[in-house]
């Protein structure tokens, strides 16, 4: 009779109990792996802990690990790698292993970047990028990997790179992260460096919310340039810009300048650097042609007749006809003509002094790290957020153990 019990219950254990073993095997073995790399962390010691902090991160939900994602466990891991990025050039070059899976789902710029099929372990594709700089391409891995909580810009520039980098591989969460630093970074010293991106990657498709902010930092770059527009032309980067950002500058009504001539001054000086760049002489028929357009938004019939007589006079990108017709309008004489290329022009309009205020933050924007107080949530739907990013965490890592067994 007792041999008969025995066999009952182990033909139970064996066709009944089967499926709930092999779960519970599965859910411990994944537990087990996140109490290996806690263990391994310097931060982490079994003997530190105390049967009251049992009890306290037993009551606490928010004292709850979150199980780390495939990307964490994966992150500068050469195991099962099946893709090497070589970055970088001449001998600043670094090697990146990294993992198809993980950046397909990334963003669809990596998708179509890996049109290889990797189907078997040991083959590896090796992929050259060479307009990313090595420490901006492994912030960017860093993201893609470990999420947002792992990567911030430290510096306007380091943000300006990573911007670029995250537009050419279409991960929209990383451009939002830097366009919010670079709102909140800003300044006169540096508002034509980031002006100049802006206006290189602004014609690349973006999200709504993504333009929406890029709409917001230009205005402020522009109303920057309005109220420090004595410093901002004065500086050697404005000398260094495009001509279609020069023209954008000094067509603006609002520029804040003591004098027109300080404007003229800053065309002459981006003229001689152009005539440089254009290797060509630095002659007045050159710079002429070199301005083109740009000569004539400076706003001579604002300036007294002392200013142009020892400025744009005296300069020889104007020619003889211009100069004369000009003085006889400074001096009342507006009987006369002006020349086709100076008619329709803002040349007698002052422009005005803009009143702006430069600490408004812009709009909130999904998915950024700026908080308010109304997007706050409740304990409640923060527990619920914890819960959730719990259990998908824990199915990422038995997917990737099942993968692996498999």
């Amino acid at each position: 009779m007792l041999d008969k019990r025995i066999m009952y219950k182990k033909e139970k254990t064996s066709l009944q109990g089967l499926k709930e073993r092999c779960e519970a095997r599965l859910f411990w073995l994944g537990r087990s792996s996140h109490f290996n790399l806690l263990r391994k962390s310097r931060h982490f010691s079994t003997s530190s802990v105390k049967p009251s902090d049992i009890t306290k991160i037993q009551t606490d939900d928010s004292a709850l690990p979150t199980a780390p994602t495939p990307g964490q466990v994966l992150y500068n891991s050469e195991e099962q790698h099946d893709v090497i990025f070589m970055v970088g050039k001449g001998e600043n070059i670094w090697r990146f292993p990294c993992h198809s899976f993980i950046l397909r789902d990334a963003s669809p710029a990596f998708q179509s970047l890996l049109i290889c099929e990797v189907t078997n372990w040991d083959r590896v594709l090796t992929l050259t990028v060479e307009d990313v700089e090595p420490h901006v391409f492994e912030k960017l891995l860093r993201f893609v990997y470990c999420g947002a909580e792992d990567v911030s810009p430290t510096s306007v520039q380091m943000a300006l790179e990573l911007f670029a980098a995250s537009k050419k591989y279409n991960i929209h969460k990383l451009s939002t992260i830097c366009l919010c630093y670079l709102y909140d970074h800003v300044t006169e010293k540096n508002v034509l460096e980031v002006l100049t991106y802006l206006k290189l990657l602004f014609a690349t498709n973006s999200y709504d919310d993504e333009q929406n902010l890029q709409n917001e930092l230009f205005l402020k770059c522009f109303t920057l340039i309005d109220v420090y527009a004595e410093f901002v032309l004065s500086t050697s980067d404005f000398d260094n810009l495009d001509s279609d950002i020069v023209m954008d500058i000094v067509i603006r009504d609002t520029l804040q300048v003591k004098s027109e001539v300080t404007v003229f001054k800053a065309l002459i000086r981006w003229a001689c650097q152009e005539a440089k760049r254009q290797k060509i002489e630095l002659n007045s028929m050159n710079k002429r042609a070199t301005l083109g357009k740009l000569l004539y938004c400076c706003r001579y019939l604002v300036m007294s007749m002392q200013e142009f007589c020892g400025g744009p006079a005296m300069s020889g990108v104007l020619t003889d006809e211009e100069k004369d017709i000009l003085i006889a309008h400074l001096n009342g004489d507006s009987s006369i003509p002006l020349p086709e290329q100076l008619s329709d022009r803002k040349l007698a309009i002052k422009r005005c002094e803009l009143s702006v205020q430069l600490t408004n933050p812009p709009p909130p924007l999904k998915g950024t790290t700026r908080n308010s107080p109304d997007s706050q949530s409740s304990c409640p739907v923060k527990n619920k957020k914890k819960c959730k990013k719990l259990l998908k965490g824990l199915e990422s890592i038995l997917i990737h153990v099942i993968q692996l067994l498999d």
